[in-house]
């Protein structure tokens, strides 16, 4: 199974963020965290790191045939993002949204995001687990 990992602009303060909470984690740690769940389960990932929703929509478009499945933490950036949520429902690829509940307003922008209307599953958690938990959906729904 091939995945498309969407990161947004805020991931990289996520080693800020997470100091306050004690758990050091960086948009690094995260990385080389999901890399192992998918090679021990025999799973393609496409990770990007994105600042702008013009390169995006872009890296869906080029992916689109590409991937099977899209896990997308946008953070902000999902709020009123309407081009990115008509342009998933019409590639009609399983989408995965992750929001993190160490940054400030992540509740707010999960609560009110143009993704999670379209997206099969949603999670709002801590770092680490929220894209476990993500990965382990798709894994799950892919069996």
């Amino acid at each position: 199974m091939k995945i498309l990992i969407l990161h947004g602009p805020h991931l990289s303060l996520l080693g800020k963020v997470s100091r306050r909470t004690q758990s050091r984690l960086t948009l690094d740690k995260v990385d080389r965290h999901i890399k192992e769940i998918a090679r021990k389960n025999e799973l393609d990932l496409k990770i990007f790191h994105l600042f702008g929703q013009k390169n995006v929509l872009k890296t869906v478009l080029t992916n689109r045939n590409k991937v099977d499945a899209v896990i997308i933490n946008l953070g902000g950036m999902a709020r009123g993002f309407y081009a990115l949520q008509e342009m998933l429902a019409i590639i009609n690829l399983p989408v995965v949204e992750v929001t993190l509940s160490e940054f400030p307003l992540s509740k707010e922008m999960f609560e009110h995001s143009a993704i999670g209307e379209i997206a099969v599953h949603r999670i709002y958690d801590k770092g680490l687990v929220a894209y476990e938990k993500a990965l382990n959906y798709l894994i799950t729904k892919n069996k």
